[in-house]
């Protein structure tokens, strides 16, 4: 029981970044996840949960088993069961076309069921149940499926590469210019993104700024809704106000104050107490 965290060991380097275990009862029975510039495989190992919604929009997808998540450009809201027990590892933007069967831009903005990406995935979820809940050798048994299951013909495009670093370095950095710096067309450069990360260099930079910004964020001290802003690195105030809601479905005072009530251990994970009102299917649950 608990939480373990351990960066991916050189053999999985550089298409994963970190593996993790959590064992608890969830704080909240709801969770919104926003969006991250990266990918995630997870395996459930208690009973089932849902995708919510992706972007405000119904979604209901359960979840028992392994599953993957590509680059989500919109935020999640998922339902988790009375206890969670889980393990999984976050992927390099680049990684994923290194694990699944299909392109990553066929995940992106979505979350799938790993048996049909993923080989012998299927297998995964008895045996890490069979590791009897301890934090490190799930997270070795976890080590060794994920080794087995990456694809050998499969290598980060160095230009790919290369593009990911500047714009880690700096999201601003327009993509004409990087196209340059790195000496390939505009539109190659685009393509062979697209093709590797699954989204285009546009797209990754806007989820770098915003990943850099919430990260940035003094949650010893919370900001007022007004130094959050003045602290941005975005370019005006309505810009930013737009692209918040966009990426959080919340205003910044809204998930400040959400942040002050939950805690701020994890800034791209906010708990819920209730399900966000939309129109969802008849017969549908939405409160707790």
């Amino acid at each position: 029981m608990g939480y373990a965290y351990r960066p991916a060991p050189p053999a999985l380097r550089p298409m994963v970044r970190s593996l993790w275990f959590n064992e608890a009862a969830p704080t909240r029975r709801y969770e919104r996840i926003l969006p991250q510039p990266v990918a995630h495989v997870i395996v459930n190992l208690s009973d089932p949960y849902r995708l919510l919604t992706r972007g405000g929009a119904w979604v209901g997808d359960p979840f028992r088993s392994a599953f993957v998540s590509g680059l989500q450009p919109e935020y999640l809201v998922i339902e988790n069961p009375d206890w969670l027990w889980q393990c999984g590892a976050e992927l390099e933007p680049a990684g994923l076309a290194a694990l699944v069967s299909v392109p990553p831009a066929e995940l992106t903005a979505r979350v799938r069921d790993a048996d049909d990406l993923i080989a012998g995935s299927t297998g995964w979820r008895d045996a890490l149940r069979a590791a009897e809940r301890d934090a490190e050798r799930t997270l070795d048994v976890l080590t060794e499926l994920i080794e087995a299951a990456i694809r050998p013909d499969v290598a980060i495009d160095p230009v790919v590469r290369e593009a990911l670093a500047r714009l880690d370095a700096d999201p601003d950095l327009p993509i004409a210019r990087l196209a340059s710096d790195i000496g390939v067309p505009h539109a190659q450069l685009i393509r062979r993104f697209r093709s590797g990360v699954g989204v285009t260099p546009k797209t990754y930079a806007d989820l770098a700024r915003f990943s850099h910004f919430l990260n940035a964020i003094p949650f010893d001290a919370v900001p007022t809704w007004s130094e959050l802003v003045a602290a941005t690195g975005y370019h005006d105030q309505p810009h930013f106000i737009r692209s918040f809601k966009r990426y959080t479905g919340y205003t910044p005072s809204r998930y400040l104050a959400g942040v002050r009530e939950y805690g701020a251990e994890f800034p791209s994970f906010q708990p819920m107490d209730e399900f966000p009102t939309i129109a969802t299917p008849p017969g549908a649950t939405t409160v707790g």
